[in-house]
């Protein structure tokens, strides 16, 4: 399990830039997989080669066994790619748009909108390093269902890790998103979910929410104290879940 999920959110270009959140966990989160990839770095040897961009794409039928490979190996891999909906409008791309694109891949930010007319993509997907992925939502209430999921998984992990053979295992009710949408001031800010110092006992369960802002290398090993202390994720058998935001934290 993981010690600590580390969440920035930009509402503007609607990316959110993680660590502790897998490749696997987000094609999971997916509803509908996406009608067809186009891979970002030229350097990329999935799919089949598109002429008019000079970058390669999966098409229909084989984005299914390209997201399965990614189960397979992509945490170990780079992977940058944005979706799209017609390969016709891929071959109307200007150059302009070209570059933009290239500049997306090579730099891992957009350079004007995340968002192609032409593409119509709902995604952009970006592997910064081994651990960290930044992902352009168009939708961002996707973002906040994997969040959700991933932050009971977690739980899940914890509560029962050292249950015995004979023991029942513990399990808590799904977090609603519309809880999750309340901690959108502070993911904003860069924040951590820290599980290794969750309390949790028969009745209730609550997960610290710490400051860390682009402290992004150091998650694993900053000195959490009440002085980063921004939120607590709760969850009271008789009341559900609830967030807690101490406000005189945030600056």
């Amino acid at each position: 399990m993981n010690k600590v999920i580390y969440i920035h959110l930009d509402t503007i270009s609607n990316s959110v830039l993680t660590k502790g959140i897998t490749v696997s966990d987000f094609q999971q989160s997916l509803t509908q997989l996406p009608e067809n990839i186009l891979m970002l770095t030229p350097e990329s040897e999935d799919g089949e080669f598109e002429t008019h961009t000079g970058l390669r794409i999966v098409k229909g039928p084989k984005v299914e066994g390209f997201f399965n490979d990614n189960e397979r190996h992509g945490d170990d891999k780079d992977i940058e790619w944005i979706d799209f909906t017609d390969v016709h409008l891929v071959k109307q791309l200007t150059p302009i748009e070209i570059s933009e694109l290239l500049y997306f891949g090579h730099m891992r930010t957009h350079l004007h909108s995340p968002f192609f007319y032409k593409l119509q993509n709902n995604y952009v997907f970006l592997k910064v390093n081994e651990k960290v992925n930044k992902i352009y939502y168009r939708n961002l209430e996707e973002f906040y269902h994997l969040l959700a999921t991933k932050v009971n998984q977690e739980l899940y992990q914890r509560m029962n890790r050292h249950r015995g053979w004979f023991k029942k295992e513990k399990i808590l009710p799904d977090i609603d998103i519309n809880v999750m949408k309340t901690l959108r001031p502070i993911l904003q800010e860069g924040i951590v979910f820290h599980f290794e110092n969750a309390t949790l006992t028969e009745s209730q369960c609550r997960i610290p929410i710490y400051l860390v802002e682009d402290r992004l290398r150091n998650v694993e090993t900053l000195s959490y104290g009440d002085h980063l202390l921004l939120a607590e994720l709760i969850f009271e058998t008789s009341t559900g879940w609830k967030v807690m935001i101490y406000e005189g934290n945030i600056n």
